[in-house]
C-alpha cells in the first residue's frame, strides 16, 4: 500500500512506481487500491504500475479496474516478446501510467514497434493506448 506518512508532499509531482512480487493472486487488484489511494492524496501523482503480461483473462478484470481508478488519465504500454496468449509463460509486461508526462506518448509509440522487433523472441508486438483520456 501506499506509504500514507509520505503523501501529499510539498512537491507539486511524484513519481509512484509500483512493481510487486506477483506472488498473490489479488495483486493486481491490490495494485488498483495501492493507484486509488494514491491520486486521492496526490491528484496529480505520475502512478507506474508494471504487470506482466500471461493470462488475458486476468488481465481484462485488472484493465477494467484501472479505467475505473478515477485516474485523470491513464495511459497503457504494453510490449510482447510472445503471443499474448500462452498462459503457461510470461509473453510480454506493461505499464499502466496515471498523468504521464507530456511527450511519452510521442517517445513510446516511436520506441515500442523497435523494441519489439529487437526482443520479440517467437513473436514480438506492442500495444500503446488510454484506458482513460483526458477529459
Amino acid at each position: 500500500h501506499v506509504p500514507r506518512a509520505l503523501m501529499p508532499t510539498q512537491e507539486k509531482r511524484v513519481v509512484l512506481l509500483i512493481d510487486p512480487p506477483f506472488e498473490q493472486a489479488d495483486e493486481l487488484g491490490r495494485c488498483v487500491a495501492a493507484l486509488g489511494e494514491a491520486l486521492g492524496r496526490m491528484r496529480q501523482t505520475i502512478g507506474v504500475i508494471w504487470y506482466p503480461i500471461k493470462d488475458e483473462r486476468q488481465l481484462k478484470r485488472f484493465y477494467q479496474d484501472l479505467s475505473r481508478s478515477g485516474a485523470p488519465k491513464l495511459l497503457r504500454a504494453e510490449l510482447l516478446v510472445h503471443p499474448a496468449d500462452d498462459v503457461s509463460r510470461l509473453n510480454g509486461s506493461g505499464l499502466a501510467i496515471s498523468n504521464p508526462p507530456w511527450g511519452l506518448e510521442e517517445e513510446l509509440r516511436e520506441l515500442l514497434p523497435w523494441l519489439a522487433e529487437q526482443l520479440g523472441q517467437s513473436q514480438g508486438g506492442w500495444r500503446l493506448d488510454w484506458l482513460i483520456e483526458e477529459s
